[in-house]
């Protein structure tokens, strides 16, 4: 009986554990009126999110575990986080675009 409860908390775990992040929009309502520094900005952002994706699908202690105990949940960690890699680069791609056609510095995006 001990045995079961302790199974079924270690797979509770491991089910919340994984990564599920957010998919941004690519195009969001008023991207078309912001400023050269308000673009930047977001392109920041995007620039920082996708580091902290990247993180995820290393070798982190949750994956490990994934990994021994609950494989499908590593697999539906790399799914997630390629997901919403590549929803961040459609919408950084759609922001420089929109700081392209705006002429703003180029400075200001890197």
């Amino acid at each position: 009986m001990r045995l079961n409860i302790i199974a079924a908390t270690c797979a509770l775990a491991l089910l919340t554990g994984c990564a599920c992040p957010d998919i941004v929009n690519t195009r969001e309502i008023g991207d078309e009126q912001m400023s050269c520094e308000q673009l930047a900005q977001e392109i920041e952002k995007c620039k920082n999110a996708k580091k902290e994706l990247d993180d995820e699908k290393g070798f982190t202690g949750k994956n490990t575990a994934a990994a021994l105990f609950f494989w499908p949940a590593l697999i539906a960690t790399h799914s997630n986080v390629n997901d919403a890699l590549k929803a961040l680069n459609d919408r950084q791609d759609h922001l420089v675009n929109l700081h392209a056609k705006k002429c703003c510095p180029q400075e200001t995006t890197k």
